[in-house]
């Protein structure tokens, strides 16, 4: 009987790790093709591109990091990278595999202090009454309680985060970003987008550096570009 249930748990676990194998050959087949209809370049591996992640909190995560599925090319006059970012935190049973879309946007022109936002959640909130720092504005409550904002030059930080940017964040809560020098990522913790939706993603990376770079530049904000109504089709980046 013992060897019966080992056997039928050694063939569950074979199942699984084939049907997971079908699925992400599916998932990088079907972002191969968005990739193509996006006229950007497309890589199922490439662990160089973490190198560019350096200096952000987002590579301190955890351990085992790998870049796949990887979109890469020019829009706008911008750099932009989309890839899925693989890692592993703890340790035994408490080990956990993440996977999430990140966003990455370089540019010459973009001259950013170095800064992460996130989320708030309650240890941050408890972190606050003891010196953890977050950047807080009077002028806009529902972001400050949405979001923490860090960066050891809060001046040029805050010039970052302009009216017109912290109103888009307000309506556009779960946000992670982070930016230093010529690059600028977006994610969400623990989401990795489904192939039809890694175009949203990008465009949502390029609408937030719209609203943020000329604060680096102390230039006037430009306005993002106007989001399509609920149903409509992707945009057709120009």
């Amino acid at each position: 009987m013992e060897s019966l249930a080992l056997l039928a748990v050694l063939a569950i676990v074979a199942l699984v790790f084939v049907a997971s194998r079908a699925f992400e050959k599916r998932r990088a087949d079907a972002l191969r093709a968005e990739a193509a209809s996006l006229g950007l370049a497309f890589r199922e591996e490439d662990p160089e591109r973490l190198s560019w992640l350096a200096g952000f909190a987002v590579a301190s995560a955890g351990q085992q990091m790998r870049a796949r599925n990887v979109l890469h090319g020019e829009i706008r006059g911008r750099n932009v990278e989309a890839f899925d970012f693989h890692y592993v935190t703890g340790h035994g049973k408490h080990r956990r595999t993440w996977n999430q879309t990140v966003v990455l946007l370089r540019d010459p022109r973009f001259a950013f202090p170095a800064f992460c936002l996130r989320p708030e959640g309650l240890f941050q909130k408890i972190g606050q009454a003891f010196g953890y720092q977050d950047i807080d504005f009077e002028t806009h409550r529902a972001f400050s309680s949405s979001y923490l904002l860090r960066g050891a030059d809060e001046r040029a930080v805050r010039a970052l985060f302009c009216d017109p940017a912290l109103d888009w964040f307000e309506r556009h809560p779960g946000l992670c970003v982070e930016g230093e020098g010529q690059r600028l990522i977006v994610y969400r913790a623990g989401s990795r987008a489904a192939p039809g939706e890694v175009r949203a993603r990008i465009e949502e990376g390029l609408e937030i550096s719209d609203l943020l770079a000329p604060g680096a530049r102390g230039a006037a904000p430009q306005a993002p570009h106007p989001q399509a109504p609920p149903g409509s089709p992707p945009a057709v980046f120009a």
